[in-house]
């Protein structure tokens, strides 16, 4: 029984630009290696017969020139609550109003299990470590301070 609640219903809800097929095929890996560690998960809103999700990972990729007012990430947020309380977050992004989106999402009232990460579109080697962490279940998880400096993600900020 303590091993079924180890196991994650995984949403992965994806938000704003078209990945790239880099993008896409690093996600893909992700979900083939969630599900060979015996976890479910669904790339696309599950069915009305299916469970609800147990957590949700939501990557909003803002991309050239998206701006803070063609994402409403406030609305798009409490949508998701709707379906889990648990979401993570990955900002992928290389559009000149990106902090002002990260900022937005920062604001958001996560749940103190939450992973908030953020990269540039074009750091596939930042994108694998992040998704390396996402692959800790929530009751294996560290704070993300802990987890940013393990994974050596502090390391890769470029200010």
């Amino acid at each position: 029984m303590a091993a079924e609640t180890n196991k994650e219903r995984l949403l992965l809800h994806m938000e704003g630009d078209a990945l790239t097929e880099e993008e896409d095929e690093m996600l893909m890996n992700f979900t083939l290696a969630k599900r060979a560690l015996g976890h479910m998960v669904d790339r696309r809103h599950p069915s009305v017969d299916a469970p609800a999700p147990t957590r949700i990972l939501w990557v909003v990729k803002a991309a050239c020139d998206t701006s803070p007012s063609s994402l409403d990430v406030r609305a798009a947020f409490n949508n998701l609550q709707h379906q889990c309380v648990y979401i993570d977050l990955v900002f992928l992004h290389d559009a000149k109003h990106s902090q002002d989106i990260f900022d937005q999402l920062q604001g958001l009232p996560w749940h103190g299990s939450a992973y908030v990460f953020e990269t540039t579109c074009n750091d596939q080697p930042r994108l694998a470590k992040i998704l390396a962490t996402l692959l800790a279940v929530p009751a294996h998880r560290i704070d993300q301070d802990s987890a940013e400096t393990l994974m050596g993600l502090h390391d890769d900020v470029v200010h």
